[in-house]
This record gives C-alpha cells, structure tokens and sequence, in this order.
C-alpha cells in the first residue's frame, strides 16, 4: 500500500494540535517548537492570511517568540 506522504504530514500536525489543546498548556512557544516552524515560514503565513483563527494577541505571541529567538 502507497503511504501518501502529505496525509502523514496532516495527520502529524492533527494529533500535535490535538496534544496540546488536550495539554492545556495554551503555551504558544511549545506549538512553535513542536511545528518546527521557521520564522521564513510564520511571515509567509501571515502574508498569506493563513492564519485568521488567531486573534491579535496569539500572533503577536508568535511574533514575539521569533524575535527573542532572533536575539538568543
């Protein structure tokens, strides 16, 4: 049986999210982390408006994490 690899990749991202709400943790850095997401790839989501079920205050939690990352 052929593994589609994009469907893995989903079902990843599906249960890490699902984690971490389960969590509780609400700890935006940890999502970040866990993701491997690059700050290359945050601007590119924003750009995009792909990322509107975030209210203001998570995206600038985001934003904030990639600048003290910057300056580690």
């Amino acid at each position: 049986m052929k593994i589609d690899k994009q469907m893995i990749e989903n079902a990843e991202q599906q249960f890490t999210g699902w984690a971490l709400a389960m969590n509780g943790t609400g700890n935006v850095e940890e999502l970040v982390s866990s993701m491997g997401l690059e700050k290359h790839e945050w601007e590119y989501l924003k750009r995009n408006q792909m990322v509107n079920c975030l209210n203001k205050k998570q995206r600038k939690e985001i934003n904030d994490y990639f600048k003290e990352e910057k300056n580690e």
